[in-house]
């Protein structure tokens, strides 16, 4: 009888300490254990929103990178920001008579830019938990319209960010992410600002 209490009490000593290392989901009871010194990878695609010149923008975008640990990431990233080119910009034009004649030209604002990002993941086996990106890129606007007040320029982009993620299965982490982006170069307090977007992601995590 206490032979088996002991090995009782064993079992769920051992079936705690593995549970610790136990990668949880929403949806089913996937698990991948934790190792010293392992690796993954994950591939994902990302759509969003953003302010750019005081319009609304879409971003649209993918990234990449290799796992250490479960923990730390390093990949490649590339983003495109695209203004609506049907938003019509309000431009008033002086007259020889010194009248305003009002005129509505249209406008169109893009960005693109793309390099590296590194990341950090908390708690990764819980099934809603936190990661802090960093994208770092370079790339350029481009800016069409006649009456545009911004012109095509090359830019350096850096993108702190804070991601809320979701385990549906151990091969797929859906996240919410909000960041903020700071653009150097000409028309940066244009460019930059707070940015919301759905990541997709997809790899072994």
């Amino acid at each position: 009888m206490k032979q088996t209490i002991l090995a009782m009490m064993l079992t769920l000593v051992v079936s705690l300490i593995y549970s610790q290392n136990e990668m949880k989901t929403l949806f089913k009871k996937d698990t991948a254990s934790k190792k010293e010194n392992s690796y993954g990878g994950y591939g994902a695609t990302f759509v969003g929103i953003t302010q750019m010149d005081n319009n609304m923008a879409t971003i649209v975008g993918g990234k990449g990178g290799i796992i250490k640990n479960h923990h730390f990431v390093f990949g490649g990233v590339g983003t495109a920001i695209i203004g609506s080119n049907s938003k019509a910009v309000l431009d008033t034009i002086k007259t020889k008579n010194a009248n305003a004649d009002s005129l509505y030209i249209k406008k169109t604002l893009a960005m693109g830019y793309g390099g590296v990002f590194v990341e950090y993941t908390f708690n990764y086996t819980s099934p809603v938990h936190v990661s802090i990106p960093l994208n770092i890129e370079v790339g350029g606007v481009l800016a069409g319209g006649d009456h545009s007040n911004i012109k095509s320029s090359a830019i350096f982009v850096l993108e702190p960010g804070l991601n809320v993620e979701f385990n549906f299965y151990k091969f797929f982490v859906p996240a919410i992410n909000i960041g903020y982006r700071y653009v150097s170069g000409d028309y940066s307090s244009k460019l930059s600002g707070i940015y919301g977007t759905l990541i997709l992601k997809f790899g072994k995590f």
